[in-house]
């Protein structure tokens, strides 16, 4: 699924557990976009926050890891609080066309598999 609002355009994938994208885990990331938005004006260009959240709203209650700066927000969803997210920022880079097209890209390298993926990109 793709959308955009005034500052960000936003890219998901499905989940298997609700056979679509998540509709929590589209809603914290764009309240985080909204919120980078927010403070860009007071924040250097290389501000970034990370951190784990349960989405209580899904069904599941997925653990979901997320990194935000003025660039991007990206959410993993369905993954634990000390998953390494190198090889899942390459696996989103794959899948969003960021990176290399997934040129050497093993979902088998994964340490652990995410259920979906949301990603908001500034357009400001």
């Amino acid at each position: 699924m793709i959308w955009s609002d005034e500052t960000h355009s936003y890219q998901a994938t499905m989940c298997p557990r609700i056979g679509g994208p998540c509709p929590e885990a589209a809603c914290l990331v764009k309240r985080l976009a909204q919120s980078l938005a927010t403070v860009r004006p007071f924040t250097k260009p290389d501000f970034e926050v990370a951190g784990f959240s349960r989405l209580d709203g899904c069904p599941q209650s997925c653990g979901a890891q997320f990194v935000a700066n003025h660039r991007r927000v990206r959410l993993f969803c369905g993954v634990e609080m000390d998953t390494e997210l190198a090889p899942l920022d390459a696996m989103a880079d794959a899948i969003f066309g960021n990176g290399d097209d997934g040129v050497g890209l093993s979902t088998a390298s994964l340490p652990a598999r995410p259920l979906a993926l949301v990603e908001a990109r500034s357009i400001a």
